[in-house]
């Protein structure tokens, strides 16, 4: 149990990190949005495969909020992502 809560609190480091990353100079670039749209995808199905880890091995509820609140961080994220690589389009 104590590994998926490592690997949870994982996740969580790496989001906080890439959201400060991504937003330090308060400037999303086109590039920036588009390689964070793309790791998002790749985290989303990270998040699928340890949700369901976690529900297998019947982990505590907080452990399945943890990782539906990442879920739900990187579809508000994403949605940001689209909409600037949209406008980027738009401009081109």
């Amino acid at each position: 149990m104590d590994e998926l809560r490592d690997e949870v609190q994982e996740f969580q480091e790496r989001w906080n990190s890439m959201v400060l990353d991504i937003t330090e100079d308060g400037v999303i670039t086109c590039d920036e949005a588009k390689l964070v749209h793309d790791w998002i995808a790749g985290e989303r199905e990270a998040y699928a495969l340890l949700k369901a880890q976690l529900e297998d091995r019947q982990s505590p509820a907080a452990l399945l909020d943890a990782i539906d609140e990442l879920s739900q961080k990187a579809d508000a994220m994403d949605a940001r992502m689209e909409r600037i690589i949209a406008q980027c389009q738009g401009s081109d």
